[in-house]
């Protein structure tokens, strides 16, 4: 079933110089995620009644062209496939006055009780999956180059979701907070930069006072950079990401 919602980007979600920040797209379509679970009926808590729920294991987003400040916008989204009862992929695009500005994949694992559990029957029958597309991908990276950089933060408490830890947009902030401190420390305008595509993959939940270290380098792609989110306390790897940035005024930047 496709799902449509009016929607815009928070006055927060632009910088000094006009830039959209990518965290705050993705928490507009964690909000079209949302509307789309209560339009077959699944709001959060018939979720929290049976102990069930999705946690996010991989996103990814590509932009046509970033909106611009308090334009209307448009969300549509659909469930693309559920396997095994357990993971569950969802489609995401956002429409402005020209047309389609970003599109997003998701992919959900479900949860029950807190553990990997195959959802409801009446879950999955309400997110019957609607074909024709295979995903958004994004563009070709290669391989890492030159040595990596390091940032490191502390999750707030004050961070925590619903579920009791650092939401998933908060690893995309991360990632251009990182590359942010690293162009200003290069003489470079963090204000600037906008987000062309990004991926990030979620392996463990980070909890309130964890601190995360970033470490990113350089790959084979325009503007490209790799991203690992590490714990300090012992290095476990807590999310993997890619980001494609650009300058507000280069178009060079192939999406």
């Amino acid at each position: 079933m496709l799902v449509t919602m009016p929607t815009s980007l928070p006055r927060e979600a632009y910088g000094p110089r006009g830039a959209v920040r990518a965290g705050a797209v993705w928490r507009v379509l964690q909000g079209l995620a949302l509307y789309g679970s209560e339009a077959v009926g699944w709001p959060p808590e018939r979720y929290r009644s049976l102990g069930s729920a999705f946690v996010v294991r991989e996103m990814t987003v590509v932009y046509e062209r970033t909106p611009g400040f308090a334009q209307p916008l448009r969300g549509d989204t659909w469930i693309a496939g559920f396997r095994h009862g357990l993971l569950c992929r969802r489609e995401l695009d956002l429409y402005d006055a020209l047309g389609a500005c970003l599109s997003a994949s998701q992919d959900w694992a479900h949860l029950g009780q807190g553990r990997p559990a195959r959802a409801p029957v009446e879950l999955m029958e309400a997110f019957a999956p609607l074909p024709g597309r295979d995903g958004v991908r994004l563009p070709a990276t290669g391989p890492e180059l030159g040595e990596p950089t390091s940032w490191e933060t502390v999750a707030w408490h004050s961070w925590m979701d619903p579920l009791g830890h650092a939401n998933h947009p908060l690893f995309i902030d991360w990632c251009d907070e990182a590359l942010a401190t690293s162009l200003v420390a290069a003489g470079g305008d963090a204000q600037a930069l906008r987000p062309v595509a990004e991926w990030v993959r979620f392996r463990r939940p980070v909890f309130a006072n964890e601190r995360v270290v970033v470490r990113s380098q350089r790959v084979a792609c325009d503007a490209g950079l790799a991203h690992r989110h590490e714990l300090e306390a012992d290095g476990h790897v807590v999310g993997e990401a890619i980001t494609v940035r650009a300058l507000l005024d280069d178009a060079s930047v192939e999406r």
